[in-house]
């Protein structure tokens, strides 16, 4: 099952230094939705929580992007 665009969006985002509150009102609520965990997780008060969300994130764009490369 392939995941949301909205969550690649987010992780993008927010690893360019977008601040989270901008990033989610620029998705709107449904895109907030579909964004799911990643939003639960950079919201969250634990630095480490952040950061395994982010790192998890960003890990699957770039093997995304590695697999799009080897076509």
């Amino acid at each position: 099952m392939s995941r949301a665009w909205e969550a690649d969006f987010v992780a993008v985002s927010v690893a360019l230094g977008e601040p989270l509150p901008e990033v989610l009102e620029a998705l709107g609520d449904a895109g907030v939705v579909r964004a799911g965990a990643i939003v639960r997780s950079l919201q969250s008060t634990s630095k480490s929580a952040r950061a395994a969300a982010l790192a998890t994130a960003l890990a699957e764009v770039v093997t995304d992007l590695e697999r799009m490369e080897l076509r």
